[in-house]
């Protein structure tokens, strides 16, 4: 079951392509999507503040392009986990997070 995607758009680089008007022109489920899994509000508050805030420059290896470079998990997931050139990554001008809400209910009918 998909529980994020991530759509990412870049209207004025692809401008000329009509059928990206309006549309992305990259969208992928990431894997940092189990991060947030409990549904606890300040938990997910973390998450968010994890891949959007905190500074992954630590987690680089020696002779990565982003060694030494401050940089968020969202710009290392698109760098190192996706087909993504450095300048689409550049390109990218709005970014749409799509979370699916999953609500189970049990219901004791005997």
């Amino acid at each position: 079951m998909k529980l994020v995607k991530v759509e990412l758009f870049a209207e004025r680089k692809y401008a000329h392509i009509p059928d990206l008007q309006g549309n992305p022109f990259f969208d992928y489920e990431p894997i940092w999507y189990k991060k947030a899994e409990t549904g606890k509000i300040s938990e997910i508050d973390e998450r968010k503040d994890w891949l959007f805030k905190t500074d992954h420059k630590e987690v680089i290896w020696e002779g990565h392009p982003l060694n030494n470079m401050r940089h968020c998990y969202l710009f290392h997931d698109l760098s190192d986990h996706t087909i993504l050139s450095f300048q689409d990554i550049v390109d990218i001008e709005d970014i749409w997070l799509e979370v699916v809400l999953r609500l189970q209910n049990f219901l004791d009918i005997s």
